[in-house]
């Protein structure tokens, strides 16, 4: 018998105890690493709210022009009514009079149209290489994929990360679009006008249709403000022109050719104003006595004037100076930048006071800028404000300003002109030996000579076409992980709005029940920690899920822990009736071996 009760079953209930005892450990363990975690997060996007939510770069603008040309238009001709046959009684035949008056009928004019089309489209010089990052990490978390720790193989880390993302309720962040080219602007204004023909006089200027009453002159305008319209790779503005289409005799024998639509107007003009977003920080524009110190590249001048042996700059001619007319972009700057220049400007001239360094004595330049002689540093922002030597930029102010003419030989696509030449032959003399080489000889070189001098006649008379007008800006964007942070912190402060107004509510529920408010703050704050796994605290999480808001996190949460007190409970509850029914095994256990004792 004593071996008997040697090899007799001990209880597994401590075992039992033990490993749930470690998985509620371990589920304490991962809400403390979650809470460490999101305050790193939280601190991580603190620190990136720090920066600019945008960055200046720079920005190539094209304008260019198409044109839907309908001049080639088909044109009925109707026949001629046919005259009746001549009266039996005689007398005059008046039908064939009408007859004949109809065959001299001209048809009515008809009209015609042509669609011009303004081009305004552009594209960033340094793209976008945020966007790219977080599109790739939107498809590598979307696909599951680990975004930090990557081995740069997609099977591999498919492979490792399996159960990265177990569960099914995820917060599903907004897709990062790249940004299209209305996206950075404000406002756009657009001014059209028809310019007829030159008079034949020479030295006619080409006159302007409407510009007396300007009926022809069409404005359209854009404002981000006003137009709920989405953000497009370009602007397209539409002009249709109107034309007359010539008189036809219905008689004529030759109906081969369709009669063309002709057009008053040999271009049209543009008057473009394209104003830029506004960024996070204050732009300022320099007037032109500070350009003239400070910035002369603003006006065309050079700050240092070299010697050189070329010749003079009067005798060069910028071939390009007409066209810088054409664009104009207001030079805009920040205050940074511009008491950066000044600084520079009193470094490299010792212009501070020699007792005291924040004393500025001017010279004659600065002198006539500021009106003073001497200046202390820290007032200099001010007085260049109240003088104003800067204008500050606001918004729908200072646009960029293009003018640009859409003709026809000038629209999308380019069609290479062709000059019709007719080569010159020279006539072989006969008192040259060698004749038939000279001549062909001489006739190619005058040919080619003849050709380039009919060109250049040609070029003079027919001036150089606007094709396109391109200029670089500086714009500024967004920045795409600030703007990520800022939704980060965003979604951090709602959570703790509602963990905290729950808890709160918790609390003053807990109190209706003629409980004191300071047992039922600890009882709150012992369930919120997680330090006690009590199944008293049953209530507590009773009154979290009910005053949660629900669906929300802080009702989860709170379900969740409720059930598991419930299962705390019902298992501290089935222990001890496992407790009690193993000491009745055991006291049988006792009484069969007292029994089988006193037998023997």
């Amino acid at each position: 018998m004593t071996s008997a009760s040697a090899h007799a079953p001990s209880s597994s209930l401590p075992e039992i105890y033990q490993s749930h005892r470690l998985i509620i450990q371990r589920l304490d363990d991962l809400e403390h690493n979650l809470t460490s975690r999101v305050a790193a997060h939280r601190r991580r996007a603190s620190n990136i709210l720090d920066i600019t939510t945008g960055r200046r770069t720079h920005m190539r603008v094209f304008v260019s022009h198409r044109l839907d040309d309908e001049s080639n238009i088909s044109v009925e001709q109707k026949p001629a009514a046919v005259a009746p046959p001549p009266k039996p009684l005689g007398g005059k035949d008046f039908g064939a009079l009408l007859s004949a008056a109809a065959a001299h009928h001209v048809l009515p004019q008809k009209k015609s149209h042509r669609k011009w089309t303004l081009v305004i489209e552009g594209g960033l010089l340094v793209q976008q290489l945020d966007h790219a990052s977080a599109k790739e990490v939107d498809r590598r978390r979307n696909f599951g994929l680990p975004i930090l720790g990557s081995t740069h193989n997609e099977e591999k880390d498919r492979l490792s990360s399996k159960n990265q993302y177990p569960t099914e309720v995820q917060e599903l962040n907004q897709s990062v679009k790249p940004l299209q080219f209305t996206h950075l602007f404000d406002k756009l204004e657009v001014e059209l006008r028809a310019v007829k023909h030159a008079a034949s006089v020479e030295g006619a200027a080409p006159s302007y249709e409407g510009s007396s009453t300007g009926h022809h002159t069409k404005t359209f305008t854009w404002s981000r403000a006003k137009s709920n319209t989405p953000d497009s790779h370009a602007f397209f503005i539409v002009y249709n022109e109107e034309g007359r289409v010539p008189l036809i005799d219905p008689n004529e024998k030759d109906k081969s050719e369709s009669p063309k639509a002709v057009y008053d107007s040999e271009y049209i003009s543009a008057h473009i104003k394209l104003y830029r977003r506004q960024g996070s920080e204050d732009m300022y524009v320099p007037s032109d006595q500070l350009c003239e110190v400070l910035f002369p590249s603003f006006t065309g001048k050079k700050a240092v004037i070299t010697s050189s042996k070329k010749r003079k700059a009067q005798e060069i001619v910028e071939p390009f100076s007409d066209a810088l007319k054409n664009v104009i972009i207001p030079n805009t700057l920040t205050m940074d930048e511009v008491l950066r220049a000044i600084f520079y400007y009193i470094r490299t001239r010792n212009l501070h006071d020699s007792t005291d360094l924040s004393i500025v004595n001017f010279d004659d330049a600065l002198t006539q800028l500021f009106g003073t002689n001497r200046m202390v540093m820290a007032e200099l922002r001010k007085t260049l404000l109240e003088r104003g030597l800067l204008v500050k930029v606001e918004p729908e102010t200072h646009p960029i300003i293009f003018n640009y003419k859409m003709a026809k030989d000038g629209a999308e696509p380019l069609v290479e002109k062709k000059v019709d030449m007719k080569d010159a032959q020279i006539a072989p003399s006969s008192t040259d030996a060698n004749a038939e080489t000279t001549t062909r000889t001489r006739s190619s070189y005058e040919a080619g000579k003849e050709k380039d001098e009919a060109t250049e006649k040609h070029n003079q008379n027919d001036p150089h076409l606007q094709t396109m007008i391109s200029c670089d800006v500086d714009i500024e964007i967004p920045n795409i992980y600030n703007l990520r942070a800022r939704d980060i912190f965003r979604k951090i402060n709602h959570r703790e709005h509602e963990h905290t107004s729950c808890r709160n509510k918790a609390k003053n529920a807990l109190v209706a029940t003629k409980i004191s408010e300071e047992i039922a703050k600890q009882a709150v704050d012992d369930a919120i920690s997680g330090s006690n796994l009590r199944s008293d605290l049953k209530q507590v999480w009773m009154a979290l899920a009910n005053e949660a808001s629900e669906g929300g996190e802080a009702h989860r949460s709170a379900l969740i822990e409720l059930r598991t007190a419930s299962l705390m409970e019902k298992l501290e509850e089935r222990t001890a009736a496992a407790n009690r029914y193993w000491s009745i095994v055991e006291t049988c256990k006792s009484i069969a071996n007292d029994t089988a004792g006193s037998l023997a």
